[in-house]
């Protein structure tokens, strides 16, 4: 079986309703939380609003590839995402599921690292040994 890869940018902990956050990017997100939505696992309230965009490549897709498609649908509002990026905490989460021992190359060009520093954003990458 192949490699399963998903990526995701995220921003949480800002005040206003994910539905203002989103007329301020002007992007529309794959997925947003409100304070006290009840959250599936584990089942408790939200404790802060979110707001997350996923790369929609197929998961067989190369983790660049992933980051491309995410870095593609918030380039075209840079300075928006520059200025809530910088008030509030915002990432790019990589979570890799590994099939038969095959690790996938984990590179991250300067373009990559220069538009996250930009963005004030964190960097995480869950590896998953799948049997």
């Amino acid at each position: 079986m192949k490699n399963r890869t998903r990526v995701y940018f995220f921003i949480e902990g800002f005040p206003m309703l994910p539905e203002e956050l989103t007329k301020m990017l002007e992007c529309e997100p794959s997925k947003t939380r409100k304070i006290g939505d009840i959250l599936v696992s584990p089942k408790h309230p939200a404790r802060q609003n979110s707001w997350e965009i996923k790369s929609e490549l197929p998961e067989s897709e190369s983790l660049e590839n992933h980051i491309e498609e995410i870095i593609n649908k918030i380039r075209p509002n840079i300075e928006s995402f520059i200025k809530i990026c910088n008030q509030y905490q915002s990432g790019l989460l990589c979570a890799i599921d590994i099939y038969d021992r095959k690790e996938p190359p984990l590179y991250f060009d300067e373009k990559i690292i220069s538009f996250l520093g930009k963005l004030n954003a964190s960097l995480d990458i869950d590896q998953y040994l799948m049997d």
